[in-house]
């Protein structure tokens, strides 16, 4: 289980926040908090986040706690697991006042390598992760491991994956899975977006035609059009 602190509206992480959560239920149970007042844009995410407030209720006082926020505001965190921060910046240098708040973290994971070095250079947090991602073992435990970030989702690794791997890109709010061969987008795709398969067709006017043809002379027969 993961306690998740996050904003969830249209701005920037708010959007982040949705999607990391909902990736996050794929893998194990999420205990939410909301910061703020929720936009809910569909009845899918409503009830989604509903599941999420729900587990909260009886959240489990062990389990690592990630509040996606702001770098000076990471005071407040749920249980007595891991404090692990998830801030979005395009600083090179933190106030004092961002330095004590980050410094109070035990890990913290950013959105890219270059993050990932001014937190380390800032900050005396030394478990930094440009990349994360949330397994569980047999018991149900979560473990931490590597999420690769990154800014730019045309910089999404392609060597040394592991299938189901996951991966956030932040210039498009969008978590991906890698496949074993690719990365998949996992929010809600159109048809556009789906390749041509050996059974899922597209349609094209020929294949319209040829299919219809011969149903078409036979009803020609049977009523005499």
């Amino acid at each position: 289980m993961i306690n998740l602190i996050t904003p969830i509206n249209s701005l920037g992480y708010g959007v982040a926040g949705l999607n990391i959560y909902k990736s996050l239920l794929e893998l194990t149970n999420v205990g939410l908090w909301i910061i703020g007042g929720p936009e809910i844009s569909s009845r899918e995410d409503y009830k989604l986040i509903q599941e999420g407030l729900a587990t909260a209720r009886t959240w489990d006082n062990q389990a690592p706690c990630i509040k996606i926020w702001h770098q000076h505001d990471m005071a407040q965190f749920v249980g007595k697991g891991k404090r692990i921060g998830f801030p979005f910046f395009e600083l090179d240098q933190f106030s004092e006042q961002e330095k004590h708040s980050l410094n109070s973290l035990d890990s913290i994971f950013v959105t890219s390598h270059w993050a990932k070095d001014i937190v380390l250079s800032e900050t005396k947090i030394k478990e930094v992760a440009g990349t994360a991602t949330f397994n569980t073992n047999l018991s149900g435990d979560v473990i931490v491991s590597p999420v690769t970030i990154v800014n730019d989702n045309t910089y999404l690794p392609l060597l040394n994956n592991n299938e189901g791997d996951l991966a956030f890109a932040t210039n498009n709010h969008t978590m991906y899975t890698w496949d074993g061969t690719r990365w998949q987008n996992t929010k809600s795709r159109s048809t556009d977006e789906v390749s041509e398969g050996t059974t899922n067709l597209y349609y094209t006017d020929s294949r319209a035609q040829t299919a219809t043809t011969g149903r078409s002379i036979a009803m020609s027969m049977i009523f005499g059009g």
